[in-house]
């Protein structure tokens, strides 16, 4: 660590939510170095920091854009990053960043696969509804997971009370990338598909519909519906 880098990282370790309001597009790669060193060497918890900055002025467009590329790269804690899936989830509601905000747990599931299943966990456990998103995204994205298990995990959503389990699982059968061998997985998707058509509910067929369209690869099987 050159000489210049060591002295930000020790104004930043006395005060590392400021790296938050340092960061700019010319100095972005020292200010991840000296991210990754504070939670690294020092523990500290920068999920948790972020979260305090941006409920204290609602930075959420830069914070989210610097943790993009970096958030994969941290010592994670289940709660905090919780809190702050929580946080961008209710405040990039009407962002152009809203699309893109299961980007980041996309990352994290690929490059920190056994945390993720562990956090997978943790959000089936809480009582909000936000979460199905991500759970759907970490399913989708663990390698260490066969199709057979992404089907069987999402095919059971589909039994739920909940109408955004309920969702989250039609959305996961659609997107799971189906192989030549995956002929009695997809069956049993379209099979699913006709049986919540059936039930005239018009969130659900709209879920249904969208996942079909995703299907257009194997049109054959999905043009009667």
């Amino acid at each position: 660590m050159d000489n210049t880098l060591h002295e930000d990282y020790i104004k930043f370790k006395d005060n590392p939510e400021g790296i938050f309001s340092a960061i700019d597009y010319d100095n972005k790669e020292k200010m991840k170095q000296i991210l990754i060193e504070l939670n690294h060497n020092d523990n500290f918890d920068i999920i948790d920091y972020a979260v305090n900055v941006i409920e204290k002025n609602g930075d959420v467009s830069n914070i989210y854009y610097f943790l993009d590329e970096n958030i994969s790269e941290l010592k994670l804690k289940k709660e905090n990053l919780f809190n702050y899936f929580r946080l961008m989830n209710k405040l990039l509601q009407e962002d152009i960043l809203s699309s893109r905000q299961y980007d980041q747990i996309k990352n994290i599931t690929i490059k920190q696969p056994i945390f993720a299943e562990e956090f997978m966990e943790y959000l089936m456990l809480s009582n909000e509804l936000f979460v199905y998103q991500y759970i759907e995204e970490i399913i989708l994205n663990l390698n260490k997971i066969s199709n057979h298990e992404k089907h069987s995990k999402f095919l059971t959503m589909t039994n739920s009370k909940i109408e955004q389990e309920i969702i989250c699982g039609i959305n996961g059968l659609g997107r799971i990338n189906y192989s030549d061998n995956d002929s009695d997985l997809l069956s049993k998707t379209l099979s699913c598909f006709d049986s919540l058509l059936r039930q005239e509910h018009h969130i659900i067929n709209g879920a249904v519909t969208n996942s079909l369209g995703l299907l257009y690869y194997i049109e054959d099987k999905i043009i009667s519906r």
